[in-house]
């Protein structure tokens, strides 16, 4: 009988202050008008830590990159964000509609057909985009900075353990 009240007593215990800790926990919150717009989920923010620039900085210093072609890659890169915004938010449109059809219960295999198709032809032109900044980039090297830049390479690419492909 002791044993019983004490092993109550105990998980009474371990309730209570997981109770606790659940309510002083705050969460970031889930109807911030900037996450909503962009498809985001609480806490993530776009421009940290993800996208084709993160390791820009650290690429420029290892190249020995001039200020001209820091301002050339800035002006390609600025120009191609105008191409590539109206993309990223087609695809935060997707995953939205994505989420809506699938919570809705019933599987609707047409209209999921649908969204990956599009989905499909947003990353192609994403794709192509990213290959015409990577070219019109190495055009801008010098030789020696292009062989280093080849060596680097494997050092820059390879898992991104929290981001999506684009």
């Amino acid at each position: 009988m002791k044993n019983r009240i004490l092993v109550v007593a105990w998980a009474a215990a371990i309730l209570a202050s997981a109770a606790l800790f659940v309510g002083a926990t705050t969460l970031p919150e889930l109807d911030d008008p900037a996450m909503a717009e962009e498809g985001l989920a609480p806490g993530c923010r776009e421009g940290k830590g993800r996208g084709p620039g993160r390791h820009g900085d650290a690429m420029a210093e290892a190249l020995g990159l001039s200020q001209a072609q820091r301002e050339q890659i800035g002006a390609i890169l600025a120009e191609e964000r105008k191409v590539v915004e109206p993309l990223r938010k087609k695809l935060a449109e997707g995953r939205k509609q994505m989420r809506r059809i699938t919570e809705e219960g019933a599987f609707d295999e047409a209209a999921i057909r649908a969204l990956a198709a599009e989905k499909a032809e947003v990353q192609v032109e994403m794709m192509v985009s990213r290959a015409r900044v990577q070219s019109r980039i190495h055009g801008i090297l010098t030789p020696e900075q292009k062989e280093l830049a080849k060596r680097l390479r494997p050092l820059m690419e390879g898992p991104r353990p929290h981001g999506r492909d684009f």
